[in-house]
């Protein structure tokens, strides 16, 4: 039998749904007074700081640190905030980076040998298509630049390797496997 969802549990998750929303169009706004690069190097550095006091340090080796750190920061976020500075509305630009699923599952194929059912290809195929008409009806003041950086910060999120063999808590065969790298979780919590 399943327990119903506690108010304050609906609650907490539209919160954090409101805020995903509106965080690009705070990205325009922030852009429009920082440098890209700059604007996110604060961003990390306003979250550490408070955070390394209460958080100890995941139980992973300084590579994967530097690279989790470097894949995130740079990549996607950096990527994301030169794009969303003049070259692609931050709108599209929130659409765009969700291809990141579409990056995670072409990974979990490649690296750990993942196989998508058919169910699965036809989510991705709609989601395609949403995405294509969207893209279609946009002003015309993105640009190629734009959405290129877009892409490659939504790629920069793809390789979490927790999600990767023998990392998910799911197991290494589960059919969860998949759609745990796909919805860009830590699953484990750790690189």
């Amino acid at each position: 039998m399943t327990a119903a969802l506690p108010l304050s549990h609906l609650l907490l998750a539209l919160l954090v749904v409101a805020v995903w929303g509106i965080n690009f169009v705070v990205i325009k706004t922030g852009l429009d007074h920082l440098p890209p690069l700059l604007f996110a190097a604060l961003r990390f550095t306003f979250a550490f700081v408070p955070a390394v006091f209460f958080i100890p340090r995941p139980n992973v080796s300084w590579r994967n640190l530097i690279a989790y750190g470097l894949f995130i920061g740079v990549g996607q976020f950096g990527l994301l905030y030169i794009a969303i500075n003049g070259h692609i509305s931050p709108g599209l630009a929130s659409l765009v980076a969700q291809t990141n699923a579409f990056f995670t599952i072409g990974l979990a194929m490649i690296l750990s040998g993942e196989r998508v059912r058919l169910v699965q290809v036809m989510a991705l195929l709609l989601a395609v298509a949403g995405m294509a008409v969207i893209v279609a009806h946009t002003d015309g003041t993105t640009t190629l630049l734009g959405l290129s950086l877009v892409l490659l910060a939504a790629f920069s999120w793809a390789p979490r390797p927790s999600c990767w063999p023998n990392r998910c808590p799911h197991g290494n065969s589960s059919p969860q496997r998949l759609s745990c790298a796909a919805s860009h979780s830590m699953c484990s919590g750790r690189m």
